[in-house]
């Protein structure tokens, strides 16, 4: 396997585009069941973790090899033709310009993706320049993570504090984990792989760990377990330790090489889902299961047709 290439973080990838699409479904198709609820709010809960760690180790070689400022206009341009592809949408719905900045919908993620990688950028500049290494960014990573955690526990258990949606998901958890998967990929190709325990120790930690958030996911929904009306705040330490288990558990095991390009189909999952989603609520399709095969098939269906399409334009096209 290259060092420049883990087929297991492809096959992530794909797992977590699922996963967005099947959230998705059930939250436009008004699917309460309690097992949707406890996997919803128990495995599905660590996709934005997950999401968010494996683009900070991505981060690394993007910024070590000198293309940070081609990632991010690459990254602009994309936001820009998705969100006018999804403008008939948003632009409806008012707020144009907040929108605009904050991302409609799924988009939210790409929109702080920029907003964070920017962020994590500089600091790591300003790092460099001051002789503190990773300090400065390391540093608000963790004072970020604390402040999400600390005031989500005031709001829940004292009603104190600042409502959480306000402290968007975008600075309190992507941006922290953002930088824990910059930090993993740093030490990754800096050492080797070698370098964490092996897959076989760290899968048992990962799935007790998921088995211990399916559990968490299960309290949160029992309202004889809830103190106030608002929802049951995640446990920092089980989401984050979950997380980390998973992430590092699949770093490890060695994959075969995907005989489709994972990345390519996970991206056009995320992105074309949701049109789906949204053409079946408006037809009066409701089914979460139709709505989650639908949102997967036609994606994959566009993105093997595009690649196609570009492949026989490029074998006709002179020189």
């Amino acid at each position: 396997m290259s060092m420049n290439r883990v087929h297991s973080l492809d096959y992530l990838r794909i797992v977590l585009a699922v996963g967005v699409v099947f959230a998705h479904a059930a939250l436009m198709s008004g699917y309460r069941a309690p097992l949707a609820l406890m996997i919803g709010n128990g495995m599905l809960n660590l996709i934005i973790p997950l999401f968010s760690v494996l683009s900070g180790f991505c981060l690394y070689l993007t910024h070590e090899h000198g293309k940070a400022r081609k990632w991010l206009g690459a990254l602009i341009v994309v936001y820009l033709l998705w969100s006018a592809f999804y403008a008939p949408v948003w632009i409806r719905q008012g707020d144009v310009s907040i929108r605009m900045i904050m991302g409609y919908a799924h988009l939210w993620y790409v929109a702080w993706l920029i907003i964070d990688g920017a962020l994590m950028f500089l600091l790591i500049g300003l790092g460099r320049r001051t002789g503190t290494g990773l300090m400065p960014l390391v540093a608000l990573a963790v004072v970020l993570a604390l402040l999400g955690t600390v005031n989500g526990y005031m709001h829940y258990w004292l009603n104190m504090g600042v409502e959480p949606e306000y402290l968007h998901r975008g600075v309190v958890v992507m941006f922290p984990y953002m930088v824990l998967g910059y930090v993993i990929g740093r030490r990754t190709w800096r050492r080797g792989r070698a370098c964490w325990p092996e897959a076989r120790l760290l899968w048992p930690v990962a799935l007790a760990l998921l088995a211990l958030k399916m559990g968490e996911a299960y309290l949160r929904q029992d309202p004889g377990f809830s103190l106030l009306s608002t929802e049951m705040p995640n446990l920092p330490l089980l989401e984050g330790g979950a997380t980390l288990a998973i992430f590092l558990a699949l770093l490890r095991t060695d994959l075969p090489q995907p005989s489709v390009d994972l990345s390519y189909l996970s991206v056009m999952i995320y992105f074309l889902h949701m049109f789906v989603l949204l053409v079946m609520l408006y037809l009066g399709g409701r089914n979460v299961w139709i709505g989650t095969v639908a949102g997967i098939a036609v994606p994959v269906f566009v993105a093997v047709a595009l690649r196609q399409i570009w492949g026989r334009f490029s074998r006709t096209s002179p020189g």
